[in-house]
């Protein structure tokens, strides 16, 4: 009689079996694994919206100077044009990360095409484009 009320006492203790504890720490690594890799994700997208943030800052910078040039020397002195933008990595098929292009066949209202590009931390190869029209200065 003994013997069976100590086997029982044994069985009736609380606390985890192995396969509790399997489940569990699986379910720890799971979550554990999700968070890091929406983590990573958002670090990356915060790199990709730094490198759209300077493509759009130096094209806006570039419209800037060419619209302070004189109406009559923006086509000789910006159409086909390429320049540097620093902060971005430049892409192999590219001598140079921005190209500015200038249509005159308007003789009153010069279309301004600011391109850059370069290649993302992603490795994709990106490309953004601004315009303006620029019109001479009234007297």
């Amino acid at each position: 009689m003994m013997k069976q009320s100590k086997l029982n006492d044994r069985f009736s203790q609380s606390g985890l079996t192995m396969v509790e504890v399997i489940v569990a720490m699986t379910l720890l690594t799971v979550g554990v694994v999700f968070i890091l890799s929406v983590m990573v994700s958002a670090l990356q997208q915060r790199e990709v919206s730094r490198e759209r943030d300077i493509a759009k800052n130096a094209a806006v910078a570039k419209l800037e100077e060419i619209k302070a040039y004189t109406f009559s020397s923006i086509y000789t002195t910006y159409n086909q044009t390429y320049f540097n933008v620093s902060g971005l990595v430049k892409r192999t098929d590219k001598s140079d990360e921005g190209y500015s292009q200038v249509n005159n066949s308007n003789v009153n209202l010069l279309d301004v095409t600011v391109t850059i590009y370069w290649k993302s931390t992603t490795g994709k190869d990106e490309d953004m484009a601004m315009w303006t029209m620029v019109a001479p200065s009234s007297p």
